[in-house]
């Protein structure tokens, strides 16, 4: 039986990953599938177990969404050229075995070119891709699991080869004995680099928002808005052009404190003002609301990062943060796309991110303490529209 390692960054490809990951697990089994979030253990070493899996897989899937190649790291670096990069790293040591590598193109995205990726990557180019479609992805799942078991059949995997052929995770334990400043950089170099995965986080709510038979979010409408499952995805309409409030979906989960939150979200045909929104702890008591809440407005490439107080009648809310320069530009598709949102809580401070790129952050010293999860869209006032959600994912350390 195969046995899968699933490779993928969480901003720019996590939904899809886990989506593949349930499939592949019907199909292969439980026990046959590798993905970070749902594999490695609360306490274990993470170096550690990633080399035991990449060196006993199979089949590695390399998931590449259009911001794959362009990622950066919280200096503005891109993320490819690290060599401590984990996704780097995956790639390379299955390259490395000559095992079965499948390139898997989500979110209409395609193969980079050969002179943007570090020469270790390159022979990635080499492995036929597969297209993973929303509105095909059963059939493209099918297809993926037929080239594996036809490559399986053909040989058996090669056997891992002994030395130091590019023993990558048995460095740090070598520092660790030889010299213990060096290490800790190391080890901080990988805690950063493996931030955008969180292997130590577990996955505590995940809706594919596909399906109206499965999903969890609510389903209901009134005079103002509607919200529901319909089309392949989850929709928040804007019904009554006068009403001039957000309209959220709630996670049934709660009240919960520290939390990362990623949607795949878009508005159809989105006008200066429209916004969709990604909140935490987000309460109610009686009549007061707090919350935090991340805004893309996608026809201004605009993002905002907000902390939010209701009181009756009375809103107030805090901007904590900003950002519609270049940097936010290249990062947020415009008009009707689909843009993947990351909203990071943590103790007093709050990041988010558009495409795998970190927009915002800012901290709060007097930070809420809990609540739930939601996302929103709205629509300014004489306006009506709708936004579309997809792969809505929270998780906790």
């Amino acid at each position: 039986m195969a046995r899968v390692f699933i490779s993928y960054r969480r901003d720019d490809t996590g939904g899809y990953a886990g989506w593949l990951a349930d499939d592949l697990r019907d199909r292969l089994g439980e026990t046959q599938v590798f993905m970070d979030v749902d594999s490695l253990r609360p306490g274990v070493n993470w170096v550690a177990q990633l080399q035991n899996e990449v060196t006993s897989c199979d089949v590695l899937v390399a998931m590449i969404g259009r911001h794959w190649l362009t990622a950066e790291d919280d200096q503005g670096n891109r993320r490819l050229t690290d060599p401590h990069d984990y996704v780097r790293l995956e790639i390379e040591a299955a390259l490395e075995r000559d095992i079965l590598v499948v390139p898997a193109l989500v979110h209409g995205a395609t193969l980079p070119r050969a002179e943007d990726l570090p020469e270790s990557l390159r022979p990635l180019l080499h492995h036929q891709a597969i297209e993973l479609t929303d509105s095909r992805f059963r059939a493209d799942v099918q297809e993926l699991i037929d080239t594996i078991e036809g490559r399986l059949d053909q040989s058996p995997p090669p056997p891992v080869q002994p030395g130091p052929t590019r023993a990558w995770w048995q460095a740090p334990l070598l520092l660790y004995v030889a010299l213990p400043a060096l290490v800790l950089a190391v080890v901080l170099v990988a805690i950063v680099t493996w931030s955008s995965s969180g292997p130590s986080s577990r996955v505590v709510f995940f809706d594919r928002l596909t399906d109206p038979a499965t999903g969890q979010l609510p389903h209901a409408s009134d005079a103002s808005t509607a919200e529901g499952y319909a089309g392949g995805h989850y929709f928040i309409r804007k019904i009554d052009p006068g009403y001039t409030l957000v309209a959220s979906a709630w996670t049934p989960l709660g009240p919960l404190s520290d939390t990362s939150v990623y949607v795949s979200a878009r508005i159809v045909n989105p006008v200066p003002g429209d916004f969709v929104s990604v909140g935490c702890r987000d309460t109610f008591v009686g009549t007061q609301e707090t919350a935090y809440r991340f805004e893309l407005d996608p026809a201004r490439q605009h993002v905002y990062l907000y902390r939010v107080f209701i009181q009756g009648a009375s809103r107030k809310s805090t901007l904590l943060d900003d950002r519609a320069d270049a940097v936010a530009q290249r990062a947020i598709l415009p008009g009707g796309a689909w843009n993947n949102l990351a909203f990071h809580c943590d103790g007093n401070t709050l990041s988010a991110s558009v495409n795998g790129q970190q927009l915002l952050a800012a901290s709060d010293p007097a930070p809420f303490a809990a609540g739930r999860s939601n996302i929103g869209y709205f629509a300014p006032s004489g306006q009506t529209g709708e936004a579309n959600f997809l792969n809505l994912q929270v998780l906790q350390p």
